[in-house]
């Protein structure tokens, strides 16, 4: 993806748990600050990647956009980085980029902040200015039938190896 380089003050790192982190983000975006989180997981590949890349937050005002990537705490407590595909009535139906299945009954209450930057390879990726990332989003996100195809096709070749692997075995 094509990105601007940011030069980026020395920020104090250390590991936590979102849910020892939740007040000091939401102390943070209140005051009107940002607040970096280092990605973990795989469900927003191959957008973000596992322990990798990293998010720069802004506070959620107002209802979510279509495409935008919120962190929002499930009613089970999890927290979660996902897009939003879809915006009806008070609700949004929220997907990881490396997933199929849509989440449904995400509401405003359940978002704490919304990712405005990527940082990737020390490089900055502006989620609302990166023409490659729109592009992105067109191909990945709006042309769902592409993300079905290329997921699918992906877990039968993963079927496939383990197959012939386990064949090999006996």
């Amino acid at each position: 993806m094509s990105s601007k380089n940011n030069k980026h003050e020395a920020v104090p790192h250390f590991t936590a748990p979102l849910s020892e982190l939740e007040n000091v983000i939401r102390e943070v975006l209140e005051s009107g600050g940002e607040f970096s989180l280092v990605t973990a997981g795989t469900s927003m590949l191959p957008l973000m990647r596992n322990r990798k890349d990293t998010v720069v937050l802004a506070k959620h005002e107002g209802r979510l956009c279509k495409y935008d990537i919120p962190l929002y705490k499930r009613d089970s407590g999890q927290f979660t980085l996902h897009r939003v595909l879809k915006v009806k009535n008070d609700e949004y139906y929220i997907c990881g980029d490396n997933q199929l299945v849509i989440e449904k009954g995400i509401t405003d209450k359940h978002v704490i902040a919304v990712v405005k930057r990527i940082v990737r390879n020390g490089k900055t990726i502006d989620l609302q200015n990166s023409f490659a990332y729109k592009i992105y989003v067109f191909f990945w996100c709006r042309c769902f039938f592409v993300r079905y195809t290329a997921l699918k096709f992906r877990a039968l070749g993963s079927r496939i190896r383990k197959f012939f692997i386990n064949s090999n075995k006996k």
